[in-house]
């Protein structure tokens, strides 16, 4: 991996807070929607 981008990310997620990112959402609901669609149990038996 590139070292300039390995640093840059690793800045990024050492300073921002969630709410100063654009992959963050309050309530993820495409990947909510998702996992909810393999009809999967809570807990395992």
């Amino acid at each position: 991996m590139n070292l300039n981008r390995k640093k840059h990310w690793e800045t990024v997620y050492e300073t921002k807070n969630p709410e100063q990112v654009s992959w963050t959402q309050e309530i993820p609901k495409t990947s909510l929607e998702f996992i909810h669609s393999f009809g999967l149990k809570k807990q395992l038996e």
